[in-house]
């Protein structure tokens, strides 16, 4: 799913947001990189999501100091689930 579609209110390309997600851009205007996360995880479904996003970057950047920040408690409650189970998994891994 081009990360384009869940921007139905602005007209931004592909490749800006692909830029902003990426760390290229500090902003696209008001979008910042956690706005256009917090949006992704609102609006698409995990098997999209995994297309733009590894495991590096998803540990990296969802915080949990980001999953207090977002609205909805079942997708803070799912987020960091996801995030538990990432880190557990890589002491695991690492053990």
């Amino acid at each position: 799913m081009p990360l384009r579609s869940i921007f139905w209110d602005y007209n931004f390309t592909d490749t800006e947001l692909n830029e902003l997600l990426n760390g290229r851009r500090k902003s696209l205007g008001t979008l910042t990189r956690p706005a256009l996360l917090a949006r992704m995880f609102e609006y698409m479904n995990w098997f999209d999501i995994v297309q733009h996003l590894d495991r590096n970057f998803f540990l990296s950047f969802v915080t949990p100091e980001f999953i207090d920040g977002l609205k909805e408690k079942d997708l803070r409650e799912g987020l960091a689930f996801v995030r538990d189970f990432l880190l557990r998994d890589s002491l695991s891994a690492a053990g």
